[in-house]
């Protein structure tokens, strides 16, 4: 019932960080509702944060009939009405989304590699359908966290498809992402205009954004078996979807299962603690104040370490903070 109120669900949110200042961040039914919800935020030592994938806007096509997956507030309309669609969240270990699409189910999952600015993001066909394809339309930004982007002359878009990675570039200087583990991208460059963010707006700021789609990813589906991609901007061999995932929902269990108060509520509140600390651009362990935006204080830090590393044992990253 929550799920199919958009409002009720956009008050409702999830957060993943990567250990490095990045993160990934929506309300439940992955409607953005703030300047800073994204799928992939990185923090650089010279820009800053930045947002670079927004979301991903996601198609099932089975039996000849469209899906979409996805929702998003525009001026006084609500669309697509993918929330309509949802059975179920859950966002431990990792953030999962049930989809009951008549006899089908969809399952989709999302996590961030830890230590690296990478999101993976995985789909499971389910129900009586044995094959499908999934279209994913990344929708871009490549900004700084605190800001809004519009459709501008100034972006000058680089698209390289090699095998199955596209790499795309919005602005000169600012780091490539790169996609990968699709069957098929179709280049079909343009701007999504006019997304509004609920949040911003209430706080009196500006709420409206455009938002850069390079062109659609497709993935072919099949019963009993999971297929991802992954979205990064490290350099190298590039992970699968499922080895990111599953990782990281090891790391969480061997959290879960280092806390000090063997309860529901002490385990999360063990991993929330996770969140906080982090090794800023591989140099220093440090503490942030606040997820979306807040940085490292002295305060804040002295105020919270005891709970975040000295009952959760850290000891050494203790010292070293």
């Amino acid at each position: 019932d929550v799920l199919h109120d958009f409002d009720a669900a956009c008050r409702l949110e999830w957060l993943e960080t990567n250990g490095l200042g990045g993160l990934a961040s929506s309300t439940v039914v992955c409607a953005n509702t703030r300047r800073y919800h994204s799928l992939l935020t990185v923090s650089t030592p010279t820009h800053g944060r930045l947002v670079l994938l927004n979301k991903l806007e996601d198609v099932l096509h089975v039996r000849g009939v469209a899906y979409t997956l996805s929702c998003n507030r525009y001026p006084g309309a609500v669309y697509p009405h993918g929330h309509l669609l949802l059975d179920e969240f859950q966002a431990r270990p990792v953030p999962t989304w049930q989809f009951h699409l008549g006899p089908v189910r969809l399952t989709k999952r999302l996590a961030l590699a830890h230590g690296a600015d990478t999101v993976a993001v995985e789909y499971a066909l389910g129900g009586d359908a044995t094959e499908a394809l999934l279209e994913l339309h990344p929708l871009l930004s490549f900004r700084d966290h605190h800001s809004l982007t519009h459709e501008n002359q100034d972006a000058a878009p680089e698209m390289v498809v090699a095998g199955d990675v596209l790499t795309v570039r919005l602005y000169p200087g600012l780091p490539a992402v790169r996609f990968a583990h699709f069957d098929a991208f179709g280049p079909v460059p343009d701007w999504y205009r006019d997304f509004e963010y609920a949040v911003e707006q209430k706080r009196g700021l500006a709420f409206r954004e455009d938002l850069f789609c390079p062109g659609a990813l497709t993935l072919r589906l099949k019963a009993g078996e999971r297929v991802g991609v992954v979205a990064t901007v490290e350099e190298g061999a590039l992970p699968m979807a499922a080895d990111t995932i599953a990782a990281e929902i090891e790391r969480k269990r061997r959290l879960m299962a280092a806390s000090p108060v063997d309860t529901p509520l002490g385990r999360a509140l063990t991993v929330a603690a996770d969140q906080f600390v982090v090794r800023m651009h591989g140099k220093r362990t440090t503490v942030l104040a606040g997820h979306h935006w807040f940085t490292d204080w002295g305060r804040d830090t002295m105020i919270s370490l005891p709970g975040l590393c000295l009952t959760t044992g850290r000891h050494e990253e203790a010292r070293e903070i």
